[in-house]
């Protein structure tokens, strides 16, 4: 793999997961069990903004609103955190997710069944550990994916940007676009398997 590609990827798994490498992101995990907030603060800082802004944006709701919502999500993460429940992965995605289902449910709006499916598969996927040569696979497969795939696999999962938006960016409909995604997903899976 190229070491701009692994740079960028190194990158981006660190600020998927509130700038903490995983060994951080355990070592905070186990003090927060003991007392210590240093961990609760730090997602405070770096996402609770962010999630609030994705909210508003989503769903269209006073900033207010978002706001409450996002504290019933950090205090539920905390609890999830408390509980080890949460393993390293993309826990922005993951905190985003939830704040999006607490809010859904208080208005009585479920996810639609097939988001929800999409988001279980993929929380499944980012809350296995990999170890160092599965990794060192996913590496490999990452780096043969062509550029366009890359591109969107990164703006969809690490940077939680929503399919209509890219696709109105790009000139494109919807559905060009999500099946564009499905077929990078569909690439990226083989060339895991190829190893």
């Amino acid at each position: 793999m190229a070491a701009n590609t692994k740079k960028e990827m190194t990158t981006a798994v660190l600020k998927n997961n509130f700038g903490l490498r995983e060994e951080e992101f355990l070592e905070l995990k186990a003090q927060l069990v003991r007392g210590d907030e240093t961990l609760f603060q730090k997602i405070f800082f770096t996402h609770f903004e962010s999630c609030i802004a994705y909210l508003q944006q989503q769903y269209r709701i006073p900033r207010e609103k978002a706001y409450d919502v996002s504290m019933d999500a950090l205090l539920a993460f905390r609890r999830k955190l408390l509980e080890n429940r949460i393993s390293y992965g993309n826990l922005r995605f993951l905190f985003t997710q939830m704040a999006s289902h607490i809010y859904l449910k208080e208005v009585g709006r479920a996810p639609s069944q097939a988001k929800k499916q999409e988001a279980q598969a993929i929380l499944s996927e980012l809350t296995y550990e990999l170890d160092k040569e599965e990794l060192s696979i996913l590496n490999k497969a990452w780096s043969k994916l062509g550029e366009r795939c890359k591109a969107l696999l990164t703006a969809v999962y690490y940077q939680n940007r929503q399919l209509k938006d890219i696709a109105e960016e790009e000139q494109q409909s919807s559905s060009t676009v999500r099946k564009q995604k499905q077929r990078c997903v569909e690439k990226l899976r083989q060339f895991y398997k190829l190893g």
